[in-house]
């Protein structure tokens, strides 16, 4: 009785040190798969602020160049004006001289 106490005492650990290392084996891979998510988390973040920045840049640029095309429009506007009065001018020169 002794023997078989002792024998079932040492199937009983057996199976429970089999049980905790296949629970250390399932941790372990859940840690390993979260590291990888982890690893794929930040690496997203990274990329969603590079992209802000990208589209902060862009608008900063599209900002520039919409002030650019109004002050070109306003140069149009006075290019426009001083061709009309240089017409206008050899418009007289040449009644005169008729």
């Amino acid at each position: 009785m002794k023997k078989t106490t002792i024998a079932m005492f040492g199937l009983a650990c057996l199976v429970l040190i089999g049980f905790i290392a296949t629970q250390y084996f399932v941790i372990a891979d859940l840690k390993k798969k979260t590291d990888v998510r982890t690893h794929e988390r930040n690496l997203a973040r990274k990329l969603l602020k590079t992209r802000e920045d990208e589209i902060k840049g862009l608008r900063q640029r599209v900002k520039n160049l919409t002030e650019k095309i109004i002050q070109t429009e306003g140069r149009l506007t006075t290019f426009q004006d001083a061709v009309k009065k240089i017409d206008e001018g050899i418009s007289r020169m040449y009644c005169r001289n008729r």
